[in-house]
């Protein structure tokens, strides 16, 4: 999950982390993927990403989403 980003970003062979965000929000409690602790565990997965060189990737539903997404520091998207 969440908690083991670092190492899963680690983990060698992957090139991208990709985020379920409602299923992240779920998991963290929340109902709307928007919500502000949904928003920094993505910042976070992000950053562990980053680290380790690797994507992180997730589901936008249009360019207003995926300019929210990359403003976090997503960086590879499905769109639609």
């Amino acid at each position: 999950g969440a908690a083991a980003a670092d190492e899963i970003a680690r983990v060698p062979g992957i090139d991208v982390v990709f985020v379920g965000a409602l299923s992240l929000a779920l998991a963290l409690g929340e109902s709307d993927p928007a919500a502000p602790a949904v928003d920094q565990t993505i910042a976070d997965i992000c950053q562990s990403c980053a680290s380790a060189d690797r994507r992180t990737g997730i589901h936008a539903l249009n360019a207003a989403a995926r300019q929210r997404w990359a403003d976090r520091g997503v960086n590879f998207f499905v769109i639609g």
